[in-house]
């Protein structure tokens, strides 16, 4: 019965080895939100480069017309919505590095788990192998 139940702890433990290794080695779901993230951030910061442009344009065109009324209006719209994107974008940094954060933890617990297993794992070898000699040597 003995025999059994150390067997079961060593299977259980390298079980939770290899499941460890496997939540630390596959994409989890705190580095997919990062990606995600990220991914929204780069085409936030394209479409605020693209109304900056759009922008400039309009600054270039109030230099030749600077009479004109609707590019003065034109201006003050694409200025607010630049202002806009601008926050959302440092809103998104801000996400980001939150996200960030949890998956660093999230790596760190996986480290410890899986030490504290490994731990486990090598205390019930040494265990089993102190047994077999008991064993080997009562027969002897």
């Amino acid at each position: 019965m003995a025999r059994i139940s150390q067997s079961k702890i060593l299977a259980f433990a390298t079980l939770g080895v290899i499941t460890a290794m496997g939540n630390a080695c596959s994409p989890n779901y705190n580095r997919s939100l990062v990606e995600h993230s990220v991914s929204i951030y780069i085409d936030s910061l394209d479409a605020y480069h693209t109304y900056q442009d759009e922008y400039f344009d309009l600054l270039e065109s109030l230099e030749i017309a600077s009479d004109d009324v609707f590019l003065g209006e034109s201006r003050r719209d694409l200025k607010k919505e630049l202002e806009i994107r601008r926050l959302e974008l440092h809103n998104m940094q801000i996400l980001i590095d939150e996200e960030i954060q949890q998956w660093e933890k999230q790596v760190f617990e996986n480290r410890q788990e899986l030490k504290v297993i490994e731990k486990a794992t090598d205390e019930a070898n040494k265990r089993i192998i102190k047994q077999r000699l008991k064993k080997a040597v009562t027969f002897n």
